[in-house]
């Protein structure tokens, strides 16, 4: 190798680029496993993607880039851009300065008036054209044949964080609140009082019966049933892109595929290395912005979960006595839990014990002299007692309180332990089950014809997983592993 041309290999090693990188004038070509490297980031710190008929679009806090042959071109500087929304033959612009549209075939971005509140944090655009924007001064919209912007009442006047699109309903993000929007009726506060973390609402899609929204900490699955959290476990998400059944996740983390009929169970493996800023999904491929620069990941239909449904109608490992003993080795029992309750429940009942020691000594010494002239002589008389005692005792008291019998707060206090103990065994039950579920993709993927650099790595990660799981369960998960199905005991 020229003297050159290993300059450019550390170079690329020192930013982060994969072998066979062309460098940072966004040549394309480059190769990373099934990724492949289409151009270095822009400056600034990357925001949001976005896919038009003109190109890759890339929103930062430095501006707004288009990805063209001869690599990035800026096309808007003011104000930073935080967010980027598809209309019709057109895309809006969310900037620090105010609200654009730039339309297909135009080099520069025209500003929209909202009438009020100039830094606009967050643009979204219906399925019937209807523009949503976010603003410090509140939400806007416009609809499809209007030509001005009005502000939506329902929400308080204040900042508007961000606002999104899921089908037929609009979802707004205030400090603390979510609101919703429903068939054209009026926002209502669908979620409040929530905590710093899962109220910055970054992504919305239509999913069964309901919606997920992606937030920092997690993703919430709201529908009519109620709302439920979901803590992923991959770091701070960003960005969510839906492809088929399967949620392609970019996070602090990297790109992670999660099946949208198993979120709360399902172990993913990221798919990229490095944290991911935002992704855009294009037909064959996902094109996703990560610390080292645009990548494009190929998908389709993979053979991989194809095999796991396969290795799924074997006969599975008996997951509720993996269970049993896992909540048995981390002391976490339903029976233990109940016996702590009932003990605080009857301590009151129990009496208070005083056991006390008393000792007590008493020495007393007199001595007198006298003196006495009789019969023309001096005579002294002298008297002396002494006196010595000692005592001792013990007593036992018994000292029932029966007021505290009837004290709300031992209840509450009952109550309050009950809660974190079966939060913490909802947890360990939570972790115990990715687990589980990631060595059967692993195993699945194992099976399939991979190459041999490939499938050492998948055996140690197979190994890697059976080793958490005896240590979650004393041990036991491998002994009925060996009794499991075929897929199982195929594992190395």
């Amino acid at each position: 190798m020229s003297p050159a041309l290993l300059g450019l290999a550390l170079v690329a090693r020192l930013l982060g680029w994969p072998d066979g990188a062309a460098g940072p004038d966004g040549a394309a070509g480059w190769r990373d496993g099934a990724a492949s490297w289409i151009a270095a980031l822009p400056p600034g710190a990357p925001a949001r993607l976005l896919a038009t008929p003109d190109g890759l679009l890339l929103a930062s806090d430095a501006g707004l880039y288009r990805l063209e042959a001869h690599g990035w071109s800026l096309l808007l500087t003011r104000g930073g851009v935080a967010d980027l929304a598809r209309g019709l033959r057109s895309t809006w612009v969310a900037s620090g300065a105010g609200l654009y549209r730039l339309p297909d075939g135009v080099a520069a971005a025209r500003p929209v008036h909202l009438g009020a509140g100039a830094q606009v944090s967050s643009v979204a655009v219906a399925d019937d054209g209807r523009v949503w924007a976010a603003t410090a001064a509140g939400l806007f919209t416009r609809a499809p044949d209007a030509l001005e912007f009005a502000r939506e009442t329902d929400l308080p006047a204040g900042a508007v964080a961000a606002v999104r699109v899921a089908g037929g309903e609009v979802w707004a993000a205030t400090d603390g609140v979510l609101w919703q929007q429903r068939d054209g009726a009026g926002f209502r506060p669908r979620l409040h009082r929530l905590d710093e973390g899962w109220w910055e609402l970054r992504a919305a899609i239509a999913h069964a019966d309901g919606v997920l929204l992606l937030v920092p900490s997690g993703m919430w699955r709201v529908s009519d049933a109620g709302e439920q959290p979901l803590e992923l476990g991959i770091g701070e998400l960003r960005g969510m892109a839906p492809v088929g059944e399967v949620a392609w996740i970019a996070s602090a983390r990297g790109l992670f595929p999660l099946p949208l009929d198993r979120l709360d169970t399902a172990a993913p493996s990221s798919a990229v290395s490095g944290a991911a800023y935002d992704l855009v999904a294009e037909p064959g491929r996902l094109v996703v912005a990560t610390r080292g620069g645009v990548q494009a990941v190929p998908i389709g239909p993979p053979p991989a979960l194809l095999a796991l449904a396969e290795a799924e109608r074997q006969p599975p490992l008996d997951l509720p006595v993996l269970h049993r003993a896992v909540l048995r080795q981390q002391g976490l029992e339903a029976a233990r839990i109940e016996a702590v309750a009932e003990r605080a429940t009857d301590a009151a009942l129990l009496p208070e014990v005083r056991l006390q020691f008393g000792f007590d000594r008493d020495h007393e010494d007199d001595s007198d002299l006298d003196q006495a002239f009789t019969s023309g002589a001096l005579h002294e008389l002298r008297d002396q007692a002494s006196s010595r005692g000692d005592s001792f005792d013990v007593s036992l008291q018994l000292v029932w309180d029966l007021q505290e019998h009837r004290d709300p707060s031992r209840a509450i206090a009952v109550s309050k332990e009950r809660r974190e103990l079966v939060e913490l065994r909802d947890q360990v039950l939570e972790r115990v089950n990715r687990l589980y579920f990631e060595r059967l993709r692993v195993l699945a993927r194992l099976g399939g014809g991979n190459a041999p650099a490939e499938r050492a790595e998948l055996a140690i990660r197979a190994r890697e997983l059976a080793a958490q799981l005896d240590a979650w369960s004393g041990g036991l998960f491998s002994r009925l592993d060996t009794v499991s199905s075929p897929a199982s005991r195929s594992q190395p």
